[in-house]
């Protein structure tokens, strides 16, 4: 077979190179070590999301889901691995299913998006460092403006990360640097909306009680609490004044401030169906 016969082959997609049985045995025993730390991770210190299938099947799709796009977007790339929104892996993470998922799965997204970049430890390191920022940044969401602020931190470490790199060789050259720098920026802005995005859809389709979904509980204009503030004034006073001590009860005790709120503000909305049998709704004066 001549060299022009192999090129015609190759640009006909005709050519069968052979299997590199190597790189799929580590790829396999990588994939396996993964899976096993995460394993190990959620039988030691998250056991009672062992017993919850729904919750397990959302992180295996969440940890997928970022794994596809970092295949697609990552490898033989400049450029655009520094836009994959790591970060908003481990906001997602952190919201619905806690802090301490979201640092594992951010480091096993670390190591497994080094391996896809050829061993790149600045790569490695990006993912990391975002994800780790993200992660404890945002805590409990109690506004909607956590998220953006949280994706404002993300890009400062992404351009911290890169300076670090970068820097110390002077290989970069100074355009190549700065395009570098704002696809850091703009990641951080495209974390935090590809959370806000989320948050909202799969706390839906997988029924997991959302800040987004506490926050409209706790609005005046809910028609439960509208309805209970004309039928019995005198209970929602009472129900405004619970709220107010439970969630600074809860606040000083780490307990989670908003859900507390919430369900004060509901716990009595039962007398609205019989208001004149509870004291605080009648008349002065009268039994």
């Amino acid at each position: 077979v001549s060299q022009l016969q192999i090129e015609a082959l190759d640009q006909l997609s005709l050519r069968q190179s052979r299997i590199g049985w190597g790189d799929v045995g580590g790829r396999l025993i990588l994939a396996v070590s993964a899976a096993v730390l995460m394993g190990l991770y959620l039988w030691r210190f998250e056991p009672e999301l062992v017993a919850r299938p729904r919750k397990l099947f959302l992180l295996l799709l969440l940890l997928l889901s970022f794994l596809i796009v970092a295949k697609l977007i990552v490898p033989n790339r400049t450029v655009l691995p520094f836009l994959f929104p790591a970060a908003a892996l481990a906001m997602l993470v952190t919201v619905l299913l806690g802090p301490g998922l979201a640092l594992t799965s951010t480091v096993l997204l670390a190591g497994l998006v080094g391996v896809m970049a050829n061993g790149s430890m600045e790569m490695t390191t990006y993912v990391a460092a975002g994800g780790m920022v993200a992660t404890l940044a945002l805590g409990r969401v109690e506004r909607l403006n956590a998220f953006f602020l949280t994706g404002l931190y993300v890009a400062l470490i992404n351009m911290a990360i890169i300076l670090a790199f970068r820097l110390p060789g002077g290989s970069t050259d100074p355009i190549g640097l700065l395009t570098l720098i704002g696809a850091a920026a703009i990641n951080g802005g495209l974390s935090a909306s590809l959370t806000l995005g989320g948050f909202f859809i799969v706390g839906n389709l997988f029924d997991i009680t959302t800040t987004l979904q506490l926050l409209e509980l706790a609005r005046p204009t809910h028609p439960l609490l509208n309805d209970l503030l004309h039928k019995a004034p005198g209970t929602y006073h009472h129900t405004l004044m619970v709220a107010n001590l439970a969630e600074q009860g809860a606040e000083l005790i780490g307990a989670d401030a908003l859900l507390t709120r919430v369900g004060a503000m509901f716990h009595d909305v039962g007398k609205a169906l019989n208001p004149m049998y509870f004291i605080e709704n009648q008349p002065q004066g009268e039994m």
